[in-house]
């Protein structure tokens, strides 16, 4: 799987057990980890809330998100 910073994916968040789309802003290949900040609107007066969570460098937690998946911003 090739990420780049800046590469559109969807990420896997165990903490809230749903997908989120985001943008990978941080790749550290020796821990095999990767930061992706979302969007998370989780509160109805600040959807526009961004955070930065971490997931495994792995196909079944973080996938490239193809065109006809980007969410519309």
């Amino acid at each position: 799987m090739q990420l780049r910073i800046g590469t559109k994916v969807r990420a896997w968040d165990d903490d809230r057990a749903c997908w989120w789309d985001g943008e990978v802003e941080f790749i550290d290949v020796d821990d095999g980890m990767v930061e992706v900040m979302i969007l998370n609107g989780d509160h109805p007066r600040h959807p526009w809330q961004a955070e930065t969570i971490s997931v495994p460098l792995d196909p079944e937690f973080i996938r490239p998100l193809r065109v006809s998946q980007r969410s519309p911003t």
